[in-house]
């Protein structure tokens, strides 16, 4: 008398294209939603930026750095006493309140694309 059995494994052609499927996800998604994002948040900085000359507006810019870093700048040596006031002049938020409000967005977005 002898016992034996046998086992078949389905489905590793279908687990393997889905695995690529979030791979190729992983390598494009957070790039698109920064792009856009991105480009929303230098929207929102330049428009809560105080204008006298537009200078401060204009210099707000996005840069990505690669596929999972960007990075937003405002380029008027100022900025900070803008932003964090000084003394003699109140706070004028512009920059860390988008930021703040926008950063939710980013995760959230970025885990609603990665979805296979």
């Amino acid at each position: 008398m002898s016992v034996s059995a046998k086992w078949t494994v389905t489905g590793i052609a279908e687990a393997q294209a889905r695995i690529q499927q979030g791979i190729e996800k992983f390598n494009t998604v957070p790039n698109q939603v920064f792009q856009t994002v991105g480009a929303q948040m230098v929207s929102a900085m330049q428009g809560k930026a105080p204008v006298r000359t537009g200078f401060l507006r204009d210099h707000i810019t996005f840069t990505q750095e690669n596929a999972l870093q960007f990075m937003i700048v405002s380029e008027a040596p100022y900025s900070v006493f803008v932003e964090f006031g000084t003394s003699r002049m109140a706070p004028r938020e512009f920059f860390f309140s988008v930021i703040y409000e926008f950063a939710p967005e980013i995760t959230q977005q970025i885990a609603n694309n990665m979805l296979i």
